[in-house]
């Protein structure tokens, strides 16, 4: 499959800290997603994940529109903070990671850090075994048919039915002195 241009569709990052790492969070936007309906399915994909999740503030969001290679900020209105607690520094490389493929085969990814979930033997987290996961899922999917977490070719990825808990060997190489 030809490679495509890594601005071939708006995108949109959501910084956050865990308490620990600043991370990103990336979503890819096409017709009829909205600057309002994308912060509103963000902010409630997030609300979904809170009862899993360890305190995360809100640094800010980016967009980086069509064709350009820059991001510039633009205002979040969405909550300040998700989740409760503080995360232990032993979970700071942890992500749960929800993947899907659109119809032409490209994938799409959304990495979620500071979260909660036991890691589970097969580090894989079935949707009909978590109540949360499963939510967030559905939500996934209705932003998808907003035209919100699109592919790098802009269609609307087919989430899979489970999230991947991995420890992410760049945050345990950050983490080691």
């Amino acid at each position: 499959m030809a490679p495509l241009p890594e601005s071939n569709t708006a995108r949109w990052f959501l910084d956050y800290s865990d308490g620990i790492n600043e991370h990103s969070m990336m979503f890819r936007t096409v017709s009829p997603a909205s600057m309002a309906t994308l912060k509103s399915e963000v902010d409630t994909f997030l609300d979904t994940m809170a009862p899993q999740m360890f305190v995360i503030t809100i640094i800010g969001m980016r967009v980086a529109l069509v064709g350009s290679n820059v991001s510039n900020s633009t205002p979040w209105t969405g909550n300040a903070t998700y989740g409760t607690g503080v995360m232990p520094a032993t979970l700071a490389p942890r992500e749960v990671r929800f993947v899907g493929r659109s119809a032409d085969g490209r994938r799409n990814s959304i990495s979620v850090y500071g979260t909660k979930f036991v890691t589970p033997d097969t580090f894989r987290i079935p949707s009909s075994a978590d109540t949360v996961i499963e939510a967030a899922l559905l939500r996934l999917a209705n932003a998808a048919a907003l035209g919100i977490g699109a592919t790098i070719s802009g269609q609307a990825p087919i989430w899979k039915a489970y999230a991947n808990v991995n420890f992410n060997s760049y945050w345990e190489s950050e983490a080691r002195p």
